[in-house]
């Protein structure tokens, strides 16, 4: 209690205002607690928390991003998947994957609104690791922090391959030189993250570019749509057979769960959010207005390329505007592509190295790796996550054929769908436990807000579960994960405990915890 007590009286004397009443357990859970979020930027909130030598040598860059860069930063991380990914759901019909992503849509949306108001109650980079850490505990905390780190590592690996595919189109498409693109392009994304200022700029330029083009090129061909071409579909019976249909569902409701993974290709890294909000000026305003501005940005994009698609040859995994132009230059379809895959490496590795940055600052992985240079960025973290990258994508060109890939990928959005299944029940329990927590943004009814949770929270359920229902793959895949987690947990709590820092994101959520504890 006396060092509960110590960390109470170390807030308030670094300007976190807490009453100093400690009544009985009920009423100190009512205690107002007033975060400076909207008072100072992030990184004067760590300078007010801790100032000692250890957080010094881990400061990220003052914080200068606003609004639209945030929006940049997001839809860099979703809108590759605009271009490539999602279209092999056309297997299963469109009007699969159009319910599919209905669901996604509202999905995000509803996930955005608690998202928004927990990065700005809570901005720090430690992101689904703190709110874990705040209602849970620290160890389902680090398993929370490895899972996502694990899924972007995957995710990281997919678009550098990407980007690297659609280099190899547009410069040498008649040599194999995927791999040497592989080391070009990562050595390019880690010069500009290496000065954050700069990645701010560079993909807020080209997610306005991607957007544009696959806008302007999808509508362009819209005079094309064929719907008998649209809503055709091959498939496979029970007996083997190969069967056509036009039917709206026609493989029923295992076809809708079976597009659901290929239609969060068309939203998947929105989810990013609050691993920029350290470096973010304002957060009261930038981050909602910027994640706002995301969402209908994305939401637009997308049901342009599901429709407008929709045409190409079912299940074809190649370029989507080949088959949509059924253009014989694949370059010229290349160089349309690039600015979206570009924005895909280059916003991933930035959010795999705070992902990483966050978990090292907290002692969740070797302190070592969240060492920041003059520039404010993690040179360490960025440097690791880019040979990780790099490994992942030769190990995977060598080694996956079509059966290992598809039981890959299923395993990087069942890690996905654990965090959207985590992140609403952490909120409803922090709105429980810290009502007087001051949140800049908010969702102001308490009906809603609990609305809100369940509805993303019960999507999330229905993504993964009926998958696991219908296909083997995916009940095969979630226990190997879950036999992982299990194998991880001791180790996070017999190892990682005893080497945890008090980071300033810890140190908060160890006052917090605190009161609601007293």
């Amino acid at each position: 209690m006396s060092t509960q007590r110590a960390n109470i009286d170390s807030f308030q004397d670094r300007g976190v205002k807490i009453s100093s009443k400690q009544p009985e357990r009920s009423a100190a859970r009512e205690t107002f607690i007033r975060s400076p979020a909207s008072e100072a930027t992030p990184s004067e909130m760590i300078h007010n928390l801790d100032t000692d030598e250890y957080v010094h040598k881990r400061k990220l860059r003052n914080a200068c991003t606003n609004a639209y860069q945030v929006w940049g930063y997001v839809v860099g991380m979703v809108v590759a998947g605009h271009f490539s990914g999602f279209n092999r759901g056309y297997a299963y019909g469109l009007g699969s994957m159009i319910v599919a992503h209905i669901l996604g849509s509202v999905f995000m949306i509803a996930f955005s609104m608690k998202l928004t108001e927990l990065v700005t109650a809570i901005p720090f980079v430690g992101g689904f690791t703190t709110y874990a850490a705040l209602v849970f505990n620290e160890d389902i905390a680090c398993v929370v922090g490895y899972v996502y780190a694990l899924y972007l590592l995957l995710a990281g690996a997919e678009s550098t391959q990407f980007c690297s595919n659609v280099l190899q189109a547009l410069l040498s498409p008649t040599s194999n030189l995927v791999i040497l693109y592989y080391f070009l392009t990562l050595s390019l994304c880690i010069s500009i993250n290496l000065y954050p200022k700069a990645f701010f700029n560079v993909i807020t330029v080209t997610s306005f570019l991607s957007c544009a083009l696959v806008i302007f090129s999808l509508l362009a061909a819209a005079k094309n749509f064929s719907y008998n071409d649209a809503f055709g579909t091959s498939y496979y019976d029970s007996n083997g057979l190969q069967q056509a249909s036009s039917d709206f569902l026609p493989l029923g409701s295992y076809g809708v769960f079976a597009s659901i993974p290929y239609a969060l290709y068309l939203i998947s890294g929105f989810e990013s959010l609050p691993y920029c909000v350290e470096e973010t000026a304002d957060i009261a305003t930038s981050i909602p207005k910027g994640m706002t501005a995301a969402n209908l940005t994305i939401i637009i994009v997308s049901w342009i390329s599901l429709v407008v698609s929709a045409g190409m040859p079912p299940g074809v995994a190649g370029a989507i505007l080949t088959h949509v132009f059924k253009l014989s230059n694949d370059q010229a379809v290349a160089l349309i592509s690039l600015p979206a895959a570009f924005s895909s490496q280059l916003a991933t590795l930035y959010t795999s190295s705070r992902v990483i940055y966050g978990l090292s600052r907290g002692g969740y992985l070797p302190t070592i790796l969240s060492l920041t240079s003059r520039t404010g960025a993690p040179y360490l973290a960025i440097a690791t996550t880019s040979v990780i990258f790099c490994l992942f994508s030769i190990i995977f060109l060598f080694t996956l054929d079509a059966g290992s890939y598809l039981s890959l990928f299923v395993v990087a959005t069942i890690l996905l769908l654990i965090i959207y299944l985590v992140v609403p029940v952490a909120y409803i329990l922090i709105k429980k436990r810290f009502p007087a927590l001051n949140r800049p943004w908010r969702i102001e009814s308490k009906s809603a807000a609990l609305f809100v949770a369940t509805l993303s929270f019960g999507i999330a359920c229905a993504m993964l579960f009926g998958n696991v229902a219908f296909d083997y793959i995916w009940q095969w895949d979630l226990l190997w994960v879950l036999v992982a987690l299990l194998c991880v947990s001791p180790v996070c709590y017999f190892v990682v405990r005893k080497c945890l820092k008090e980071s300033p994101d810890r140190a908060y959520v160890s006052c917090l915890r605190g009161l609601w504890a007293a």
